[in-house]
């Protein structure tokens, strides 16, 4: 099996993905556990019109997230910004979808830095688990990344996110989101 690259990861590049799969992860649960779900996004619903807002465990950093239903709600979009002093440093956006036969949301994130992630969320137990492939700028190496999801009520969830590195999973941060307006 071929090897993936390593690339140096941001805390900004990290934080985005661990927010949006988060949020993706938190709102598929009842979806696919329900046998009157319908559609396996309709539980997004929520999200959209909402603000998502998490501050980085330095407390230095907050992660901000905006959900908009795309081609008549086939696909969610998740629009992010990180601030540091109320100034934009790293942005993000996150297209969000089914795939019927692996029976599973599927992701594509691109970067301000130029990086690209894409990705699957599966339920493990009564956690969410998402498992992505980042790819940086060229000349960058890829990284291989895990994000949890403990939910924690309506308005508010815990996201934590590892890397992989030398075979063992290295935890980057955990954060806690909550919504903060329209």
């Amino acid at each position: 099996m071929r090897q993936l690259p390593r690339i140096r990861e941001t805390t900004a590049t990290a934080s985005f993905r661990t927010a949006s799969l988060a949020l993706a992860l938190a709102l598929a649960a009842p979806a696919l556990a329900s046998s009157e779900a319908g559609h396996p996004l309709a539980p997004f619903e929520h999200l959209v019109g909402g603000v998502w807002i998490g501050s980085f465990p330095d407390g230095q950093q907050t992660d901000e997230h905006r959900y908009s239903w795309v081609y008549g709600k086939t696909f969610l979009r998740d629009v992010h910004v990180v601030r540091k002093d109320g100034r934009a440093i790293y942005e993000g956006e996150t297209l969000y979808g089914w795939d019927s036969e692996a029976e599973a949301i599927f992701f594509w994130y691109w970067a301000s830095s130029g990086g690209v992630s894409q990705g699957t969320l599966v339920p493990e137990g009564e956690i969410w688990v998402a498992r992505e492939r980042h790819a940086g700028r060229p000349g960058e190496e890829a990284a291989e990344m895990r994000s949890t999801l403990d939910l924690r009520g309506e308005g508010s969830y815990e996201a934590a996110t590892a890397r992989l590195t030398d075979g063992v999973w290295k935890e980057l941060w955990a954060i806690t989101f909550e919504r903060r307006g329209e």
